[in-house]
C-alpha cells in the first residue's frame, strides 16, 4: 500500500508532526510505503497562479496513493492554513477525490481539535473522499509528549496506531 500523509503544521516543534510520526511508523511496520507532504519542504503558490514543480509532484503522489492521512493542528477554531494550501494545490477536480482519507487533529485544548476535525471532514466530503469516520483527536498535546518529543500517553499511542491499522483495512473496500 502507498500512503501519503499531509502535515498541516509549519512549526519546527510541531506536536502534530510528533503524533503523525506515530501513525507513519505503524504504517511502515505494516509494510506500507509512506510519503509525507511537509509544508516546510514544499514550494507552493496560490492555486490561481502558476503551478510549481512541487505542485505537480504532490498531485501525482496523491493520485498514486492508496491511503491519505491528513494531520492538522487546530488554529483559531479550524484547520491550519498550510493544510488548506496543500489541499488547494491538489487541483480541480482534486487528486483527493475517491481516496480513503483518515484525519488526525491536534490541539493544546483539553477538548482537542474538534472544530478542526469537523471542518476538515466537511472539506473531504466535498472533495469526494472516503473519509474514515473514526478521526483521531489529540487533546492537551503539551501533556502527551515528553521534553524529547517522545509520546508518553500509551492510550493515545493505541489510538494513533489503530488509525493506521484501521485505514489499511478500510482502504481494501475501495
Amino acid at each position: 500500500m502507498k500512503v501519503v500523509t499531509i502535515l498541516g503544521s509549519a512549526s519546527a516543534y510541531s506536536n502534530t508532526k510528533k503524533a503523525l510520526t506515530v501513525v507513519e511508523n505503524k504504517f511502515t511496520d505494516l509494510g506500507a510505503e509512506v510519503s509525507q507532504l511537509d509544508p516546510l519542504d514544499l514550494k507552493l503558490n496560490n492555486p490561481a497562479t502558476t503551478e510549481t514543480e512541487d505542485t505537480k509532484r504532490i498531485t501525482q503522489l496523491v493520485r498514486d496513493a492508496d491511503i491519505v492521512i491528513m494531520a492538522t493542528p487546530e488554529y483559531h477554531g479550524s484547520y491550519s492554513s498550510v493544510i488548506k494550501l496543500i489541499i488547494d494545490n491538489l487541483g480541480y477536480p482534486s487528486a483527493l477525490g475517491g481516496k480513503p482519507v483518515g484525519i488526525l487533529g491536534v490541539a493544546a485544548s483539553p477538548f482537542g481539535a474538534l472544530k478542526a476535525l469537523e471542518h476538515l471532514n466537511s472539506i473531504t466530503a466535498h472533495l469526494g473522499c472516503y473519509t474514515y469516520p473514526k478521526m483521531v483527536n489529540v487533546a492537551s498535546c503539551y501533556k502527551v509528549f515528553d521534553k524529547s518529543g517522545a509520546l508518553i500517553d500509551e492510550n493515545l499511542r493505541e489510538r494513533l496506531e489503530a488509525l493506521a491499522d484501521n485505514m489499511m483495512e478500510y482502504a481494501q473496500k475501495f
